[in-house]
């Protein structure tokens, strides 16, 4: 919300001219990370470089706005190269970055939970490490549940639509 509003500001031409910067930069982004994820899992920049060019030539998300898709999808690769880099040694980086995953998409967050528990258990990194990782997990989605809880009068604890798909996909 920030950035768009910082993009509405300085372009002054609206929403929708922000939200085509922000997709644009989101898809560019995830190019980028392609061939890096694809070096880290196949040890093997091409499947990534193959795929990050097809995704530009062949362009697989809208460009305006395709929020939760394309946001979510960087936010993923991301946290898969920090979890296999050094910062991912820290458990307040994997809890930090799971919890933000999981308020923007619980779907994602659900990916990224079994890599990590994949990685903690190769690794075995101990029970107060895996400890940290959870109390910073937990520390971050709890003012989104809070916020739930006074306005619907009962726990939420992730964003949940599901009521609204139900809702959406059976209507015409």
């Amino acid at each position: 919300p920030l950035a768009l509003a910082l993009l509405m500001r300085i372009f002054s031409s609206g929403f929708v001219v922000a939200a085509w910067i922000l997709s644009l930069l989101a898809q560019g982004v995830n190019a980028a990370l392609m061939p890096l994820v694809s070096r880290r899992f196949f040890d093997n920049a091409l499947p990534g470089l193959v795929a990050a060019i097809s995704v530009i030539v062949f362009p697989v998300y809208q460009l305006c706005p395709a929020w939760d898709a394309m946001y979510s999808a960087d936010l993923l690769m991301l946290c898969v190269l920090v979890l296999c880099s050094s910062c991912g040694k820290r458990p307040s980086a994997i809890g930090l970055l799971a919890g933000i995953l999981f308020l923007l998409n619980p779907v994602a967050g659900l990916i990224l939970t079994v890599f990590a528990v994949w990685i903690l258990a190769d690794q075995r990194p101990g029970l107060t490490f895996t400890l940290t990782a959870v109390a910073v997990f937990i520390a971050v989605l709890l003012p989104w549940t809070i916020r739930n809880y006074r306005e619907f009068g009962r726990l939420v604890p992730l964003r949940d639509d599901l009521g609204l798909a139900l809702y959406t996909s059976n209507n015409p």
